[in-house]
């Protein structure tokens, strides 16, 4: 019986392949690292500057009130 072997992998991987694969799939993790930190910092920003007009307008609503109250 000339029974043949049975690999789980088809054909030889070389290292070289290994390697670059290895090295585009850094790429990729850097750059999804990247852009994850770039979207968070952007939503941070912004909540910031609503936060910010949001006081802002509070403020100046509330003075007005109690200059307008208080001033004759």
């Amino acid at each position: 019986m000339s029974e043949k072997k049975r690999r789980a992998v088809n054909e030889v991987y070389p290292a070289e392949a290994a390697l670059v694969e290895a090295l585009i799939s850094d790429v990729k993790t850097r750059v999804l690292l990247a852009g994850l930190e770039n979207r968070f910092s952007a939503g941070f920003y912004n909540g910031m500057v609503k936060g910010f007009m949001i006081g802002l307008i509070v403020s100046l609503l509330f003075f007005g009130v109690v200059f307008a109250y208080f001033v004759p």
